[in-house]
């Protein structure tokens, strides 16, 4: 199953390890899981996919409900090999670091889709950046989940539990910083311009003590014919998304012109977002309040340079869409974001 109208989404597969991390802290999954709209059974769905905002809204309120910011950080340690199926096999049999980074990109869409990593190499140190746009709303649990996934990974791969990485986050400063540390290592960092793993450069052509030449060959066929057979929706609704983020700091956005920027005329997308239940309206006001929840609690940015981004005239405005939305003032969100 692809994209659900052009959404990222997870493999439903990764509920079973959230829900057996949450038993064994006490905490009741399928009320959470409930209450941001996932069906407790998908698990049972072969292939099923999640939607990822639906996912990072789950780990956002139980890390808010039980006061523990490193929710996400604890959860993401526990995905243990094999956990992800294809890819972790592909990785663990890779001919060295750089080949199974390599792959890692490439075929993470069997497990999440479209924000998939990109990895950069440069003199010294090389990086694993992880896009994730304001549009998506709060995240920082779900990126911290997914980043303690792949150190994991790396440190499991190589056969090395103190594998030199630095790790950066855009998030605030979390509370627990000694967690952070006992996951990520010393060199983690926080209210950075991107989240990032950097992996010294020297190290990429590290060969795996695991890999398997044979089985790596059969393994990477396998992930090629499963990416192929994966189903692709259509598009629109990412790239009305993408108009709409970056339109609204130049003032209102308008059907017309995300029409053009979509390359279709007005009633094709009108139909076509019918088609996925929605309309321009509805994906502009879930754009702007996902927008809204990232600036305000995951950022340090002025409130008044926030309702520029979101295309309010004035603080007084955004102050009443947040009371709409989230039943709280800006600062009053920020503050128990924060608390």
């Amino acid at each position: 199953m692809g994209s659900s109208a052009g959404q990222p989404t997870a493999l439903a597969q990764t509920l079973v390890t959230i829900e057996r991390f949450m038993r064994k802290q006490g905490l009741n999954y399928q009320r959470a899981a409930r209450a941001v709209g996932i069906d407790p059974s998908v698990v049972k769905i072969a292939d099923a996919r999640i939607p990822l905002r639906s996912l990072a809204r789950l780990l956002e309120n139980v890390a808010r409900e039980t006061g523990n910011d490193a929710f996400g950080a604890q959860l993401g340690e526990t995905f243990r090999s094999g956990t992800t199926g294809t890819l972790d096999y592909v990785i663990g049999n890779a001919p060295t670091l750089r080949v199974a980074l390599h792959d890692y990109v490439r075929f993470l869409a069997l497990v999440s889709d479209r924000l998939e990593p990109r990895l950069e190499e440069r003199p010294g140190m090389s990086y694993m950046v992880t896009p994730l746009p304001a549009a998506f709303g709060p995240s920082a649990q779900l990126m911290d989940a997914q980043t303690a996934v792949r150190v994991a990974r790396i440190r499991h791969i190589t056969r090395d539990p103190s594998f030199p990485l630095r790790v950066e986050f855009h998030r605030a400063k979390p509370r627990a910083i000694a967690e952070f540390r006992r996951v990520f290592g010393p060199s983690v960092r926080f209210e950075q311009p991107e989240n990032r793993i950097g992996i010294p450069t020297r190290t990429l052509d590290k060969k795996l003590p695991a890999a398997d030449a044979q089985l790596y060959r059969v393994l990477v066929q396998a992930a090629k014919k499963a990416l192929e057979e994966q189903e692709q929706t259509d598009d629109t609704v990412s790239r009305l998304i993408t108009y709409i983020s970056t339109g609204l700091p130049h003032g209102e956005v308008s059907i017309a012109a995300a029409a053009q920027a979509c390359g279709l005329s007005v009633h094709a997308l009108r139909r076509q977002l019918a088609q996925v239940g929605t309309t321009f309206r509805g994906v502009l006001h879930d754009t702007r309040r996902a927008m809204a929840g990232h600036y305000i609690i995951e950022t340090t940015l002025p409130l008044t340079e926030i309702a520029f981004l979101l295309g309010f005239s004035e603080l007084s405005a955004l102050s009443r869409a947040a009371k709409a939305w989230f039943g709280r003032t800006p600062r009053e969100l920020r503050k128990r974001g924060r608390a």
